[in-house]
């Protein structure tokens, strides 16, 4: 108990310390709870001890002292300027007050001159383990009296006894709230396993992650699949427990190389499928971080292209085999004369060319080659004079009758004529399928970056919108990407937040208008809207073109809609492009959802949810902001308000009314403050203000207006001070706090400057 009692003392000293003691108090989440046998008991062995009519258990608060447990008096508490108990605070020993009619400590005190009369008073303070003082158990009487040695001694030893029960209290009360908080966690990291679910059960491609040391942390229901197991079956193992040890080692070369460098990659890999095939696969590798930027996982989307491989391995087989005989050849090969006409064509060559061979016989390869390479590359007999050797190789445009186009890979060398004229033999390869899978390759890795990118920006908490429609214009190859919202300052309006093309810019839609952006996000067609002609867009935008409208969701709800225009026409569904709009359309949901959740959060943080105020944290972050901004010179007044009794209020017409009281008071002082100006929830009954580059001869004025916005007739008391250059923003509080306590005790409903 000595070392509790001499940090007592230290507790008492200061307001800093009295606000130690208050939060030591509720820590205990005992205030306002119902009576309990425990406490009584010690209560009435107490006054039965020491012969009183009278005992109390009393935790002193803010302004109040309130009765835990109580014997011969009927109230629950009393105000803090009454208590008898407040005075125990700086005391480590009990306080006893033999008559308090000759106290002049207590002779005008409400509770001696008016029932209960007191007279006699004894209080053994409660002394927390940080060393603050609660309060008391006390005794009281009606009659004069005293307490013998013994009689101290054994309510010291029962003041003890409350205190371990309250500290009791105290760690079921911590108990209670760190269930609370693990409830809540626990809660959250559901909702954030079932958005992640979403995202990773895309059916077309291996999502996973893995950490380390090679184990699976994270797997979707496709990589699951490939391996005939249930979800969740891969987790905790590596690639060696479910491939053979050569792909194992594959893997887990490129992923310490992504883990090791920090870098993305997108390679080509292999793997052995249980039903005895190899498939091959296009990865995009890229390493998870942690909030101080270690890298602690590598995560990978790969999808299976193994048709593309197969469809190249196919080519190159027949690259090796064009040369065995000219007419059975699969490669065109054509034979031209010294003057470019075409002598002799094989199958290949006139179906490349998408003509019969009595058409080409006769004609020049020119004939059928496109304008633009035929303008740029010139004659066969020109490339070759051109490259000044034997051989030429180029890549060559032909177009077939109904307007097709194929690409071969050319190769031409001089053959001497029959009279030695120099002609030329030309091997034309159709490499159009190659060209198309390489195409479909670069696609599928540009679609897996822009996903990869996507994920790995909603993982980080940051806004996708960017990032999702330059996806869309680069791999859906539009014209113009915007992202249509709900504008803010008006819900009957759509707005484009996010664009590619400057013109569109904030641009602004009716959504009574008969366009299919507006029906898109009214939920009507849900699938993507086509409609000819963008009429509803500004200049130079407003061309005929074809135009893509695919809603964006949360959940069931579309939140914005995104918009492609096209040159050529829109992609047919099921098309490549059509898929991954699609796709990032619904990672544009999963992002702007999240993105909306942490705005949600970060106000509510800042916010009083009674008033719509400030918070305390508001107030501190508005005035930091403002000491910020302040310019030389300037002034800026602070002030505490304080309502004139609340209490009484409360009491009399119930706590809703005094809710309502709140709401109505914070409500009407923000119309009668200016814009600069900065009003807070200070606590309870107790308002913060801030009054910035404000004139001597006006703050008398501006405080008045604000004490005259108390509703239903009440009253409130100002306390203000100026927040001097370079003046901790606590200590003008503090001058505020003092200047109000001056006007509660000057009879109240009063306005006083520090």
């Amino acid at each position: 108990m000595a070392g509790g009692n001499g940090a007592a003392v230290r507790f008492a000293g200061t307001s800093d310390d009295e606000a130690a003691r208050l939060a030591v108090l509720h820590s205990y989440g005992v205030l306002d709870t119902a009576a309990e046998p425990l406490f009584d008991d010690l209560t009435a062995l107490a006054a039965d001890l020491c012969g009183t009519s009278m005992a109390l258990v009393s935790l002193v608060d803010e302004s109040r002292q309130w009765f835990k447990s109580r014997v011969g008096l009927d109230r629950c508490e009393t105000p803090r300027e009454q208590s008898f108990c407040a005075h125990a605070l700086r005391r480590s020993d009990p306080l006893v007050v033999p008559d308090a009619l000759l106290d002049p400590r207590f002779r005008d005190n409400p509770m001696v001159v008016e029932a209960p009369f007191v007279r006699f008073y004894a209080g053994a303070p409660l002394i927390s383990r940080e060393g603050a003082t609660l309060g008391t158990l006390c005794v009281l009487d009606e009659h004069p009296g005293s307490l013998t040695d013994r009689q101290r001694r054994q309510l010291t030893a029962l003041a003890g006894q409350v205190t371990a029960l309250l500290e009791s209290r105290r760690q079921a009360h911590e108990l209670a709230t760190e269930v609370a908080v693990r409830r809540r966690t626990e809660r959250t990291m559901a909702a954030t396993d079932r958005l992640l679910r979403g995202v990773l059960s895309h059916p077309d491609a291996l999502i996973y992650a893995k950490d380390l040391d090679g184990r699976f942390v994270l797997a979707n229901d496709a990589l699951h699949a490939l391996f005939g197991r249930t979800d969740g079956w891969l987790l905790g193992r590596t690639d060696a427990d479910v491939v053979d040890a050569a792909a194992a080692a594959a893997f887990r070369r490129a992923d310490r190389e992504v883990a090791d460098t920090g870098d993305r990659r997108v390679l080509e890999e292999t793997l052995p499928h249980p039903d005895g095939t190899v498939r091959h696969y296009l990865s995009a590798k890229f390493p998870l971080r942690d909030e101080d930027g270690v890298v602690y996982a590598v995560a990978g989307v790969s999808t299976d292209i193994t048709a593309q491989v197969d469809a190249a391995a196919r080519l190159q087989a027949s690259e090796r085999r064009w040369r065995q005989l000219f007419d059975e050849s699969p490669v065109g090969i054509g034979l031209s004369d010294e003057h470019g006409t075409i002598v002799a064509a094989n199958a290949a060559l006139c179906a490349l060319f998408g003509r019969p061979a009595e058409e080409v016989l006769g004609a020049t390869a020119a004939d059928f080659g496109h304008p633009d390479d035929v303008r740029r590359q010139g004659s066969t007999q020109e490339m070759l004079r051109a490259a000044g050797g034997e051989v030429v190789q180029v890549e060559k445009r032909y177009v077939r009758p109904d307007g097709e186009q194929r690409w071969a890979w050319l190769t031409a060398a001089r053959s001497p004529g029959p009279a030695g004229e120099p002609w030329v033999l030309a091997h034309a390869q159709d490499i159009t399928e190659r060209l198309l899978a390489e195409q479909v390759i670069r696609d599928s890795e540009a679609n897996l970056s822009a996903v990869a990118e996507v994920v790995a920006e909603i993982q980080a908490g940051s806004d996708a919108r960017e990032t999702i429609v330059r996806a869309c214009a680069e791999l859906a190859r539009a014209r113009y990407v915007c992202l249509f919202e709900p504008d803010p300052a008006d819900d009957d309006l759509l707005r484009v937040t996010r664009t590619n093309t400057p013109d569109l810019a904030g641009f602004v839609l009716a959504r009574v208008l008969p366009s299919a952006i507006c029906r898109a996000f009214d939920g009507v067609d849900p699938d993507p809207v086509t409609e000819r002609g963008a009429r509803s867009f500004p200049a130079p935008l407003a061309s005929d073109s074809n135009v893509m409208v695919v809603p964006v969701r949360a959940g069931s709800t579309v939140i914005a809609v995104l918009t492609l225009g096209f040159d050529h026409g829109v992609p047919p569904a099921g098309d490549k492009r059509d898929n991954v709009v699609r796709l990032l359309a619904a990672q544009a949901g999963v992002a702007m959802r999240q993105s909306a959740l942490l705005a949600e959060f970060a106000e509510r943080a800042v916010t009083d949810p009674l008033t719509g105020l400030p918070n305390r944290r508001g107030w501190d972050d508005a005035l930091v902001r403002l000491s910020t901004e302040r310019r030389p010179g300037e002034r800026v007044i602070v002030a505490l308000l304080d309502f004139d009794r609340f209490k009484l209020f409360n009491d009399t017409r119930g706590h809703a009314a005094g809710d309502d009281l709140l709401r109505g008071f914070a409500d009407r002082a923000r119309r009668v403050l200016r814009a600069g100006d900065v009003l807070a929830r200070w606590g309870g009954e107790e308002f913060a203000l801030a009054l910035p580059h404000l004139e001597d001869d006006h703050v008398d004025v501006v405080l008045r207006r604000v004490a005259a916005a108390m509703p239903h007739g009440q009253t409130c008391s100002v306390g203000w001070a100026e927040l001097a250059a370079g003046q901790e923003i606590r200590e003008a509080m503090v001058e505020a706090d003092a200047a109000l306590y001056v006007a509660k005790e000057s009879s109240r409903n009063q306005i006083r400057h520090f």
